[in-house]
């Protein structure tokens, strides 16, 4: 693991809300761990940041339950790593979900396969910014930027610190 300071953890929240351009008007759906940075900072911290509504599908990842919750709820953002946006791709190819309140999202963990992220770019769950999220990210600061589609630009984000070996 790798120790992050308070004051990291705080600011890769508060600028992954930025990013997201969340607001008090944002319901965001977390079917991810918290006990991840990609739960706990980069979902619970930037909702908690900018005040947007944390909207936590079920007590583990169910790609059913949790396109149900983002329905209902009109969640305006879903996080999830490659292998769950593909399972709720596949649930979406058997029954007709109402997606159309999304409007950003992340995929970490890993890059999402071309191919898979544009299914989901042409589909059901619109065409959406999303924010793809390295794993040296959670021990250096959020410094991947937003790529709005496949293969785009990447920035670096002001005001995070850490180093990284390679």
């Amino acid at each position: 693991g790798a120790p992050l300071s308070h004051h990291n953890i705080l600011n890769n929240g508060f600028f992954i809300g930025e990013r997201m351009h969340y607001t008090s008007a944002d319901r965001v759906c977390l079917p991810v761990p918290f006990f991840h940075c990609f739960g706990m900072v980069l979902g619970n911290m930037a909702c908690t940041t900018h005040g947007a509504t944390i909207v936590i599908p079920n007590d583990s990842f169910d790609p059913r339950v949790t396109l149900e919750v983002v329905e209902r709820e009109r969640c305006t953002s879903l996080y999830g790593v490659p292998t769950m946006f593909i399972v709720e791709l596949e649930e979406m190819e058997k029954k007709d979900y109402d997606l159309r309140s999304l409007r950003t999202g992340i995929m970490a963990g890993a890059v999402g396969p071309p191919g898979r992220v544009r299914k989901r770019q042409e589909g059901n769950m619109g065409k959406w910014g999303e924010c793809q999220v390295d794993q040296r990210d959670t021990v250096m600061g959020v410094r991947c930027g937003i790529r709005n589609n496949v293969g785009g630009r990447i920035e670096v984000w002001a005001r995070n610190n850490g180093n990284c070996g390679t």
